[in-house]
């Protein structure tokens, strides 16, 4: 495992989902380069490309505004925090969506494959949190 103590990253990107390619591509480098099981490595690619998708979707920035990103490794872990303009929502955990269902699995998907789903509202903004843990090998 490369990571020995903590470390933190921290970039944006613009509130457009044509970056979510290159956020996907930044979060997967990190995470690679700090060594972490592959299978948490998509896991968390997915989980943190639905959450950009919904900033975009469901934010209220435009885009010429940004999505702040902040990556906190740890040795058994790791969070991922994306920071937008957005208004509050219910964060309830979503239900398991209909196979003929052609939009709302983004936040399923982000409670099924992250260890915990966090969201903060402070004024004119909404802040996810994906966390997600293992065990070394």
């Amino acid at each position: 495992m490369a990571v020995s103590t903590q470390s933190w990253v921290k970039f944006a990107v613009p509130v457009e989902l044509a970056h979510g390619s290159l956020l996907r591509q930044k979060i997967r480098g990190l995470l690679e380069t700090a060594q972490f099981p592959e299978d948490a490595v998509e896991d968390v690619v997915l989980a943190v490309g639905e959450a950009f998708a919904n900033a975009v979707a469901h934010g209220s920035g435009s885009r010429f505004e940004q999505v702040g990103i902040s990556v906190w490794a740890r040795p058994r872990g790791f969070a991922i925090e994306l920071r937008y303009p957005g208004e509050p929502f219910d964060p309830v955990l979503p239900v398991e969506p209909d196979l003929d269902q052609l939009t709302g699995r983004g936040r399923f998907l982000m409670y099924a494959l992250m260890d915990a789903v966090h969201y903060d509202f402070p004024p004119g903004e909404t802040v996810v949190r994906l966390e997600k843990q293992f065990t070394t090998r």
